[in-house]
């Protein structure tokens, strides 16, 4: 082998040592690369079907969730509760006004989510009401001809479980579909089931849910569907392949993906879809819902990308063999042609004969340079200085040029720069909400944006004090909490109210943090400031009973935990009076219920008038039961207020002739309180066990004959 090699010339020499030495490995390296990227390309499809299917999933599962919720809150509307009231007392016909707005509730429901049907079952079994014609009133549920119908079943369920349930998707025969159940309990006041809203849910968003083939390719397909009675799998969803009659026979037998989804199993790979053909697919399976859900891709898509890819693997290492083949021709050629040139120079030299200086090429190592020194060292060396000294030269003036030309845009790119930053500050000056004072809380900047929400103008309110906005219904404990932040160092963040200076009123969500100089020494404060005044007119409208201007349920529970830490906080007493019309249910029978809503609100305003500090507020928790919250320093505050509001209640000198203890409306008054004075800010609010207190201190003033208060022996304290 070696004689072999030595009989070639060093040209081919070194050509076949580059060729086994640096193509052969790097092919091999290409070719290990390509079948790894093959692998990693269909393990990143099967990863990304599977977080395609886990958002499917997790939608699905937030979709039952909103679904529980919305019914939930439908259960919870007054007038289902009026309705089964009425119902369960035999009364023979429902008040029209509350059949109307019964009515429109139910609509409303079903067009805001989309559904089918809405029913009212009392708690015997009996539907009251519903929107669907196919459905008799007065059938009642228990009967033998509704056993194990899925409203039957649903029905059985709610009454053992007490909370919203989902029941999934099967046929429905009565109304000829397929359709999941939602149902939630319809309590009284006292937690006592009057009966259960129930919803028809239909498969219309499913399609949605289907249809969204995103990031499945050109044969992405997501197949839904669900089990029945007989356990077997039935689509919910029309496929997206439209198969033969005979081709469908043979899809309802054959083991498929959606089959296996079905089954609970959880599934991820290569299968063979209802079309005979191999797909990667993943699946699951959605219990509550009844719903199986496969999300695939024909392997022949993948396939056309492999082939592509290993297509252009083939090209690239052909074009890479041909470049490095060359490279290696050109550089044998370059290395063996100086030898051969100085060993032709020498024979002719050793002939005698007289023969032009060698190239300056051929000083390509420091061999051939030894002997070639005493030929031509001294030109060779001197033609190298000038033709280096040329090259630096021209280099020098392009990098002059290029630097010129650099300073010239990066002034430009200043001058733009600087424009820009100033537009942007004007920009910031008139749409943001800014201020900056001193230590004392002096203006000493005002942005245009400040100016116009205030009302005031920059050369006024610079050197005036920041309270020239500040609101009298603002408490001062929030100043002090506020004062207490910035002066420590820290950011204060949080909600205030201002007054313009034409008197009306804008809220803030401010931002208000310490500046400080170049050797950290506080200097003042900024305000940054966005005006949030029309969303908290928005949140008024949401926390407001519509009847009685008064605060509703919902946000007396959230203003009793937040009072009850500010009690705690500012070591007060949080007092909590509970407000009943004595008699109230007599005084609508005999004068109806508009007269009945007319007295109400005659009540409201009176606590209205008493509850007007900030840490004083009046609400309705429901029907004629109505509360004030109070922060105070002694009981005998609210003990007062307490006294004043029934005094000034039974002044309105409303007529009231069922009354068996006075001729016209009285309340009766339960009154309970937190003592703060030694909790720490900490402490978990027990709303629920106040509300125990005052409830019973509020029995005891019916059981005393009523137009009283009686006020509880003991605080609720650590």
């Amino acid at each position: 082998m070696l004689s072999w090699f030595a009989r070639h010339s060093f040209f081919w020499q070194l050509l076949l040592a580059f060729i086994v030495v640096g193509l052969l490995p790097l092919l091999g390296i290409m070719t290990w690369q390509q079948v790894s990227s093959e692998r990693v390309l269909l393990s990143e499809k099967s990863q990304q079907l599977r977080i395609i299917a886990n958002e499917k999933q997790a939608f699905v599962q937030r979709r039952v969730q909103a679904l529980k919720a919305s019914v939930q809150q439908s259960a919870q509307t007054p007038v289902n509760k009026e309705f089964l009231l009425q119902f369960a007392i035999g009364q023979e016909a429902v008040h029209p006004k509350i059949d109307q707005y019964i009515t429109d509730v139910s609509h409303s429901f079903l067009t805001l989510y989309n559904q089918d049907a809405w029913f009212l079952v009392s708690a015997a079994g009996s539907i009251v009401f519903t929107t669907d014609s196919n459905f008799y009133l007065d059938a009642n549920l228990n009967d033998e001809a509704w056993q194990n119908t899925p409203l039957n079943q649903i029905f059985v369920q709610s009454q053992k479980q007490q909370i919203p349930i989902i029941q999934g998707y099967r046929w429905h025969d009565i109304n000829a579909k397929v359709a999941a159940l939602a149902s939630a309990p319809v309590l009284d006041d006292d937690g006592e089931t009057l009966g259960f809203v129930i919803v028809q849910i239909n498969k219309n968003w499913l399609h949605a849910v289907g249809n969204d083939r995103l990031g499945l390719g050109k044969t992405g397909e997501i197949n839904i569907g669900y089990r029945d009675e007989e356990g077997k799998g039935k689509p919910l969803t029309p496929p997206r392949y439209l198969l033969e009659e005979e081709r469908l026979k043979t899809f309802n037998t054959q083991h498929t993906p959606l089959s296996s989804a079905l089954q609970g199993k959880e599934m991820m790979g290569e299968h063979i879809d209802y079309r005979g053909e191999p797909v990667l697919s993943v699946g699951f399976f959605e219990p509550e819902l009844n719903v199986g859900m496969v999300v695939k891709q024909d392997i022949s898509e993948l396939a056309a990308s492999l082939s592509a890819s290993r297509t252009r693997f083939i090209q690239f290492a052909l074009l890479v063999s041909v470049i490095m083949i060359g490279t290696v021709w050109w550089l044998s050629r370059r290395l063996s042609s100086p030898i051969e040139r100085i060993a032709t120079h020498i024979k002719t030299l050793g002939k005698g004969e007289r023969c032009e200086p060698l190239s300056a090429e051929l000083g390509a190592s420091q061999e051939l340079n030894e002997l070639v020194t005493g030929i031509n060292q001294t030109a060779m060396q001197l033609e190298t200085h000038i033709r280096l000294l040329g090259s630096q030269a021209a280099q020098l003036e392009t990098q002059t040029a290029i630097l010129a030309y650099n300073n010239r845009n990066l002034e430009k790119i200043i001058s733009e720069k600087t424009a820009q930053l100033s537009e942007y500050i004007a920009i910031v000056d008139e749409q943001v909400i800014i201020s900056r004072t001193d230590l004392d809380g002096n203006i000493t900047y005002a942005s245009e944006a400040f100016c116009r929400v205030s009302g005031y103008s920059k050369a006024f309110l610079i050197g005036k004090n920041h309270r020239i906005v500040r609101h009298p219904d603002m408490s001062a404990t929030i100043y002090d909490e506020l004062w207490a932040t910035i002066t420590a160092g820290k950011i204060w963040r949080g909600e205030i109210l201002n007054m313009a200076k034409d008197g009306s009123s804008y809220w803030v969500d401010a931002t208000i943090s310490p500046t400080f100089d170049q050797h950290n020494r506080p200097t003042g404060y900024m305000a940054v400031r966005q005006n949030i005044t029309n969303r908290k007119r928005a949140e008024a409208l949401s926390i407001i009973d519509e009847m009685t201007n008064l605060y509703n349920r919902r946000y007396f529970n959230e203003q009793i935990e937040k009072l009850w830490r500010m009690a705690a906080r500012h070591q007060q007493l949080l007092a909590f009076i509970m407000i009943d019309v004595d008699f109230f249910k007599r005084y609508n029978d005999s004068k109806g219920h508009l007269a009945g809503d007319d007295a109400l609100k005659a009540v409201a305003k009176v606590l209205q008038e008493a509850a007007k500090r900030s840490t004083e507020q009046a609400f309705r928790l429901g029907g004629e039961e109505m509360a004030v919250l109070l922060l105070v320093d002694k009981i005998e505050e609210a003990v007062q207020m307490a006294e004043h509001i029934r005094a000034n209640v039974q002044a309105l000198q409303i007529q009231h002739p069922t009354n068996p203890n006075d001729t016209v409306l009285t309340i009766s008054l339960g009154l309970c309180y937190f003592d703060g004075r030694n909790c720490s800010e900490s402490i978990t609010a027990d709303g629920d066990g106040l509300y125990q207190l005052v409830d019973n201190a509020l029995y005891a003033a019916k059981e005393q004959g009523r137009n009283r208060l009686v006020v509880c022996d003991q605080p609720i304290g650590f």
